[in-house]
């Protein structure tokens, strides 16, 4: 079992891997909150080529298809965590009165907690450091800056398209052609959200945010380029799985989530810093909700 998970000695069926480099994992790497430019998104090759890197992103000592079979675990994990989540939020969410806390906001803690130690699960067993994952104490304050400018442009994003969605049906609705608004469902559940303590609501996003972006960006991404060989490739089936996991919201939901999961995939890239990337989805988790709670007229 070791063999397959672990460091790329083994064979992964292809007949070996060439260009890896079999000990990445020595100290120097790249500083989070910079950007060396073999990570830059216009270089369009693997930087396999390179046995005196020291990126630990781009998870050398992996091989191929022990990063395909974590990418399916971590993916597993997601499918059964949401159909739990859910269950239980139907299970329990009869009646006038819901509380949304109980049924659904602790159920997806209780899944969070699950996600975190099978990244770290993942992670000890193919042999990986914290630096694989994005984790560092260096450089603090680049990473908090990559953060807030992650998030403001994550929010001006959404916005745009909101308001590109909104035109969209605003002229449907002028020659007499009836549309829905999409964003109802988000305003509802926003306006749950004012029977919840601001400091419940602040530890929830936070988890979430944590969670999605170790899940996501932590060990989904830097193994999806593992597996395509290039940045770009993995962003694109990265933002593909994160806007499906939205799916409840429908189409424009599933478009604005894939719009800022392309911001947080390059925060992660770029500062090669996961919590650069949670500061990012954080923040922007909070301003949904002060939007949705102001839409829904909760002030």
């Amino acid at each position: 079992m070791r063999s397959t998970l672990g460091r790329s000695g083994d064979t992964d069926g292809s007949g070996g891997d060439p260009n890896r480099a079999d000990d990445v994992r020595r100290p120097g790497g790249s500083v989070p909150g910079t950007a060396p430019g073999e990570a830059s998104l216009a270089h369009t090759g693997t930087g396999e080529g390179q046995p005196g890197s020291t990126d630990q992103l781009l998870l050398l000592g992996l091989t191929r298809r022990a990063a395909l079979a974590d990418t399916v675990i971590m993916l597993m994990y997601l499918v059964v965590a949401g159909m739990a989540c859910r269950a239980w939020y139907f299970a329990h969410a009869g009646g006038p009165n819901v509380d949304l806390f109980a049924t659904w906001l602790l159920p997806w803690l209780m899944a969070g907690v699950v996600g975190l130690a099978l990244v770290a699960l993942v992670t000890r067993h193919a042999d990986l450091g914290g630096a694989a994952l994005g984790l560092s104490g260096d450089a603090v304050a680049g990473q908090v800056v990559w953060g807030l400018g992650g998030a403001i442009l994550a929010c001006v994003g959404l916005l745009g398209w909101i308001a590109l969605e909104w035109t969209v049906r605003s002229v449907l609705r002028s020659i007499g052609v009836g549309v829905p608004w999409s964003w109802e469902a988000t305003y509802r559940f926003a306006e749950g959200l004012r029977g919840v303590s601001i400091g419940t609501i602040f530890v929830t996003m936070g988890a979430g945010a944590v969670v999605e972006e170790a899940v996501f960006r932590g060990v989904i991404l830097p193994r999806l380029r593992r597996v395509t060989g290039q940045w770009w490739s993995a962003i694109l089936l990265n933002v593909l799985l994160f806007g499906a996991q939205h799916f409840a919201g429908g189409f424009v939901a599933i478009v604005g989530t894939a719009i800022v999961s392309t911001v947080f995939c390059v925060v992660f890239i770029r500062s090669r810093s996961l919590g650069a990337a949670v500061v990012a989805h954080f923040l922007y988790n909070l301003l949904q909700c002060v939007i949705g709670r102001w839409q829904s007229g909760g002030g």
